[in-house]
C-alpha cells in the first residue's frame, strides 16, 4: 500500500531555450523519429511542448483501417518510448555541461484514447490518433505510479505504422526528487449521494505553460458527478481557494490554503478583464494576514480589498515552514453592492 509520495523537481524551462540546447534536442528528436528531412518534417521545440508533423504524409496517408486500433496503440507506445530514451541519452549527453540530466519528455505513458481520424478532402480514415497520459513513480517502495493530470502525449500513426505527428505537452524534469509522507485522504462529504459515491484517485498536477511551477506534487482528484475537486496528498501539495470574506463588504476577498503547515506568505496580483487593449498588472502585495484558529494547525489567511469590476486574481503562496509553493489564478467579479457580489473561476 502506498504510504510515501515522490515529489519531482521541474527543470528551469529557460535552460532548453538556448540555441545550443534547442539544436541538440531537435537533432536527437529528429533522429529518434527518422524525421531528418527538414523539407518534409516540421519540428517545434518549446519549453512547454515538443511537436512534430510529417507535412507530406499527414492527410495523405491512405487507409488507416489497414491497421487495427491495437496495432496503432502499440506503435504509438513504442514511438514514445524510443523518443524518451533518445532524448534521455543523446540530448542530455550533448547538454550535460550546461544543463545536466533532465527528463525532456515523459518516461512512461498510459494510452487513454485510440481514435480514427478522417481526411476532410477524401472522407476516408487517414490515420490513428493515440492519446496518452504520462505517468510518474508515486511510491518507489510500493512500485506504484500516478497519472500526470494536465500533461498529454499525442501520436498520429499512419496505415503502415509511420509516425505522422507527435505532440508532447510536458515540462522537463530536472532529475531531482524527494520522498515525503503521503497525506491522509479527505473525509467523504456528508452530502455525497450514497448511490453515486465520489471517485477518488491520486495524480500529479501539471499547471499551464505560463504558470510558475517548480515541482510536480501529488493530489487527490475527487470526481463527484460533473465536479472535479483537488485535495492535498502531501505536505508540499498546496490547494488555494479565493472567496468572499465579508458579507457586509463585497469588495473584500480572502485566500484560504489547505494542505501545508499553516504558516504562509502571500503575494497578490490583479489583471482587469474589462479591457484587454492595455493590460496592466496591479501588484497588491501580501494583503492583510489573519489567522484562522478553527483549523488544526492554525492557518494564515490573506484578505485584500479589490476594485469593482471583473478581474483575474493572481496569487503566489509560499509555505514558510516547508518551502512549498503554489500559484493560483481565478476570475473574480466584484459588484458594488452586497446583493450582487459574486465570484467564480478556475486555478491554473
Amino acid at each position: 500500500m502506498t504510504s510515501t509520495a515522490r515529489i519531482w523537481a521541474l527543470a528551469d524551462p529557460n535552460l532548453i531555450s538556448s540555441p545550443k540546447a534547442s539544436a541538440a534536442i531537435e537533432q536527437a528528436f529528429r533522429t529518434a523519429l527518422g524525421a531528418t528531412d527538414r523539407s518534409r518534417h516540421r519540428v517545434t521545440i518549446m519549453p512547454g511542448f515538443i511537436e512534430h508533423e510529417d507535412t507530406r504524409g499527414l492527410w495523405n496517408a491512405g487507409d488507416a483501417t489497414a491497421l487495427s486500433a491495437e496495432q496503432a496503440r502499440d506503435y504509438a507506445v513504442k514511438t514514445i518510448t524510443t523518443v524518451s530514451k533518445a532524448l534521455s541519452t543523446e540530448a542530455n549527453k550533448a547538454l550535460a555541461n550546461a544543463i545536466g540530466p533532465m527528463q525532456l519528455v515523459p518516461p512512461q505513458v498510459k494510452p487513454i484514447d485510440v481514435l480514427p481520424i478522417a481526411s476532410m478532402q477524401s472522407g476516408s480514415w487517414d490515420h490513428w490518433l493515440v492519446r496518452s497520459r504520462p505517468q510518474l513513480t508515486l511510491d518507489v517502495t510500493a512500485g506504484t505510479y500516478a497519472d500526470v493530470f494536465g500533461a498529454e502525449v499525442d501520436v498520429r500513426i499512419g496505415p503502415a505504422g509511420a509516425v505522422l505527428g507527435y505532440l508532447s505537452r510536458w515540462r522537463p524534469l530536472s532529475g531531482e526528487h524527494i520522498d515525503v509522507d503521503l497525506s491522509a485522504p479527505p473525509a467523504t462529504a456528508s452530502n455525497t449521494d450514497p448511490n453515486h459515491p465520489a471517485q477518488r484517485t491520486i495524480a500529479f498536477v501539471l499547471e499551464g505553460e505560463s504558470a510558475p511551477q517548480h515541482y510536480l506534487a501529488p493530489y487527490y482528484l475527487i470526481a463527484n458527478g460533473e465536479d472535479l475537486e483537488l485535495a492535498s496528498a502531501s505536505p508540499l501539495s498546496l490547494v488555494v481557494h479565493i472567496t468572499r470574506y465579508s458579507s457586509e463588504d463585497p469588495t473584500q476577498y480572502v485566500a484560504v490554503v489547505e494542505g501545508g503547515s499553516g504558516d504562509y506568505r502571500f503575494d497578490w496580483g490583479l489583471l482587469p478583464l474589462s479591457d484587454f487593449t492595455e493590460i496592466t498588472l496591479a501588484h497588491l502585495g501580501e494583503g492583510q494576514t489573519v489567522t484562522d484558529r478553527s483549523t488544526n494547525p492554525a492557518s494564515s489567511l490573506s484578505v485584500v480589498t479589490l476594485p469593482i469590476g471583473a478581474h483575474l486574481a493572481l496569487l503566489n503562496v509560499i509555505d514558510q515552514q516547508t518551502g512549498a509553493f503554489q500559484h493560483h489564478s481565478e476570475q473574480v467579479y466584484v459588484a458594488g453592492s452586497t446583493s450582487a457580489g459574486a465570484s467564480g473561476g478556475s486555478s491554473s
